[in-house]
């Protein structure tokens, strides 16, 4: 005897553990999450970096594990770390994000953030996160064309000395991806240097009130550079500062780069332990001489047979280390003998002061200093005041007979 309710027993538990079993092989996260939630830029430069933010709600009523996958567009580049959790695959050009965000408690929120770099190519991309099976919505991007303009900048000399020359180097490149045709750059010069010359390989550079370096460089094609050349005299002891910028109509994904900034140590030229001529303290040694104590040589004015050894010691350093030249007018050691003898009455011995010349013969003989290239006038020695003496008494004399002459004639 067949027991019919035995039968549709069974059949009932069949069904109810089918029906279990379907349940516990379902995709948790596709039964019980609710929204997936995608945003991004509506417009980004092509090259620029930007993010992509992917946010899960579960609203079920039991924790669920979660698993986030994210094709990303053609060309999309991966621009930095992961978010702990995530790993990432690449196929045709497309790379796989998958995010396994673990249990996911009921009601929960979870947000992970992709950053990545936009593609070179202008136009339009998609994208869609996919949580099993749950697609968010669809962000949809903008690229626009751009180029990526890099201005740097050097310096020679570095240090330099007050009073010389400085040469910066400016260095405009394209990096791409689009070529640019309206590069401009600018070059504010400091204060405590003056502009000598500009130099350009292209385009125009003017010169406007402040010392700024205005150049209009014209197009420039992607992977292209140009270089301008800027010198300038250093006017004071310090440091130069010197900052360029460049840009464009393009847009620029990297405006980091745009800007460049050099340095340069101007140093005062003054031997170290002297002070420069002119500028010693009272107290000190006069202008062109060591300090006390000094620091120079060991040489002095009587270590020389005559002037001209010693002007040549004197021009071999013109720091002038021993103090050869007392008054700083560039003569050293002006009482010593030229070469001619003290008693021999003549200035053509040789080996004269440049710059001086000998204006006396007799015993008294006197080394007049001049400006180069100017001679003082003849003053004389004691023969010529002797001279000068005796002439008057003659004129005196004369001048005294023609007057006894006129009053025996009355």
């Amino acid at each position: 005897m067949v027991r019919h309710g035995s039968s549709v027993g069974k059949l009932l538990l069949t069904l109810v553990v089918a029906a279990f079993a379907i349940l516990l092989l379902q995709d948790p996260v596709q039964a019980q999450v609710a929204t997936v939630e995608k945003n991004g830029p509506e417009a980004v430069l092509a090259r620029q970096d930007f993010t992509y933010t992917i946010t899960v709600t579960n609203d079920a009523t039991a924790d669920t594990n979660v698993v986030v996958e994210d094709v990303l567009p053609t060309g999309v580049d991966l621009n930095g770390p992961l978010p702990t959790g995530c790993t990432s695959t690449e196929s045709a050009n497309r790379i796989t994000v998958r995010c396994n965000l673990g249990a996911l408690a009921a009601n929960a929120t979870r947000t992970i953030t992709l950053n990545v770099e936009a593609p070179d190519a202008a136009g339009t991309i998609t994208n869609q996160a996919n949580v099993g099976g749950v697609l968010s919505n669809t962000v949809t991007t903008q690229v626009v064309p751009s180029a990526d303009l890099v201005v740097t900048k050097r310096a020679n000399p570095n240090p330099v000395d007050v009073g010389d020359n400085i040469a910066f180097t400016l260095e405009v490149t394209n990096r791409g991806p689009e070529d640019v045709t309206d590069v401009q750059l600018r070059d504010d010069l400091p204060g405590n240097v003056v502009l000598i010359a500009v130099e350009e390989e292209q385009g125009v550079c003017r010169v406007r009130p402040g010392q700024i370096v205005d150049c209009d460089l014209g197009p420039l094609g992607s992977g292209d550079s140009t270089t301008v050349r800027v010198v300038v005299e250093a006017e004071e002891a310090g440091t130069i500062s010197n900052t360029a910028r460049v840009e464009s109509e393009r847009g620029d994904p990297n405006p980091g780069n745009n800007t460049a900034t050099v340095s340069v140590v101007a140093e005062d030229d003054a031997p170290p332990g002297t002070n420069p001529p002119g500028t010693n303290p009272p107290g000190t040694n006069p202008p062109g001489t060591n300090p006390p104590g000094g620091t120079g040589g060991d040489l002095d004015c009587d270590d020389f047979d005559t002037q001209a050894e010693a002007q040549a010691a004197f021009d071999a350093d013109e720091s002038d280390p021993n103090g050869l030249d007392a008054d700083n007018d560039g003569i050293a050691c002006e009482a010593l003998d030229n070469g001619g003898g003290n008693n021999g009455g003549s200035n053509n011995g040789g080996g004269e002061n440049e710059g001086s010349i000998i204006i006396s013969g007799d015993d008294n003989e006197v080394i007049q200093e001049t400006i180069p290239g100017k001679v003082l006038p003849f003053t004389g020695g004691t023969a010529g005041a002797v001279f000068l003496l005796g002439a008057g008494a003659l004129l005196l004399l004369g001048a005294l007979v023609v007057r006894f002459v006129r009053f025996r004639s009355l």
